[in-house]
């Protein structure tokens, strides 16, 4: 019988607490239903100590005499160092992937470096870039996501035998939610990374979002098409995706339309309703409408393509995906649950 076993690292009790330390996975082995090993991760962690707090407890053992015990209250990090990867053959033998990680040794302490190595010797070393590797006059934006320590990636990029591979670069917002992704082309000279300059990539994904932070448009460069996102369920889901239109158009659209943007309907019966108004009004445009239904905190109820062929899903009483169903409402799908004591 198949079946995946963990361990976790435990150190004993000190005087001296090092609860930080403990609950980091070791190892994971899956084995197959006839009991031999079929794959295995294990890992490795390096622990850095950032403070110690001395304390003690003094307790009075007679008249003139006390008990006095030290302890030590430390504060650290502990980090994934290595991961390898072992996948084991029917005749013996295994492919191993190992993975090195090298951290930043000031601000943000955050992985900076992973080197990927196979079986084979070959190895892919990708490196990464936050707000805190780029001057302070780069970019408006970065130095705001400094100020408001938020340490998302701005730049990853991966080098094989020294060459520059793939590389993605992203420019947030104020808020930390992507607008622009930038990619390296593979036919391109190689771009070294500039902490004065940080986009230095060819940009091919750019996304607006609204004034309640939600993503209301998407344009891609490959193939130039326009994408929008209308909101409901109290701005909670997007229930509405229109391909081939920006914002404004829409919008403008449904203004014409005398329809009106459904982000603060929260009954199912009203934004159902707004919903067939929305791909009405649209319906003499060059676009394609995808419209969706939610039962909130729980999931998707419905999904209705451009051609207005509907999928359902249905949920059990513990909330759990049960059932799909097809636009003849037809079963396509169904899971279901097995617990074990």
């Amino acid at each position: 019988m198949g079946g995946t076993a963990t361990s976790y690292t435990f150190p004993f009790m000190t005087d001296v607490d090092l609860g930080w330390m403990r609950g980091q996975l070791e190892k994971r082995e899956v084995y197959g239903e006839d009991g031999w090993l079929v794959e295995a991760d294990y890992m490795t962690y390096e622990e850095c100590l950032l403070g110690v707090e001395a304390g003690g407890k003094a307790v009075q053992f007679n008249e003139y005499e006390f008990l006095f015990a030290r302890d030590y209250l430390t504060t650290g990090r502990s980090r994934l160092a290595q991961e390898t990867h072992e996948v084991y053959g029917d005749k013996g033998g295994a492919l191993r992937t190992t993975k090195e990680y090298t951290y930043a040794p000031d601000y943000h302490k955050l992985v900076s470096e992973v080197k990927e190595t196979a079986s084979d010797g070959s190895g892919i070393v990708t490196k990464y870039y936050y707000p805190h590797d780029y001057t302070s006059t780069a970019n408006a934006a970065l130095q705001t996501m400094k100020d408001k320590h938020i340490l998302l990636p701005v730049d990853v990029r991966s080098y094989k035998g020294g060459r520059l591979v793939s590389g993605e670069q992203t420019k947030y917002n104020a808020y930390g939610q992507p607008e622009t992704a930038y990619r390296a082309e593979t036919t391109a000279a190689e771009i070294a990374f500039n902490g004065n300059t940080p986009f230095t990539f060819t940009p091919y994904l750019w996304r607006t979002y609204d004034a309640n932070r939600l993503l209301v448009s998407e344009e891609t460069r490959e193939n130039g098409l326009k994408y929008t996102y209308l909101w409901s369920y109290g701005n909670q889901y997007p229930v509405a995706r229109i391909e081939g239109a920006d914002y404004s158009d829409v919008t403008g659209w449904l203004s014409s339309a005398s329809v009106g943007l459904p982000n603060t309907l929260t009954r199912p019966s009203d934004i159902e309703s707004r919903l067939s108004s929305i791909r009405n009004a649209l319906a003499s445009k060059d676009v394609l409408v995808t419209t969706y239904t939610y039962l909130p905190q729980v999931g998707m109820t419905g999904m209705t393509d451009a051609n207005g062929k509907t999928t359902g899903y249905v949920y059990d009483d513990y909330r759990r995906l049960s059932l799909v169903k097809n636009h003849e409402s037809k079963a396509v799908m169904q899971y279901k649950y097995n617990l074990y004591d």
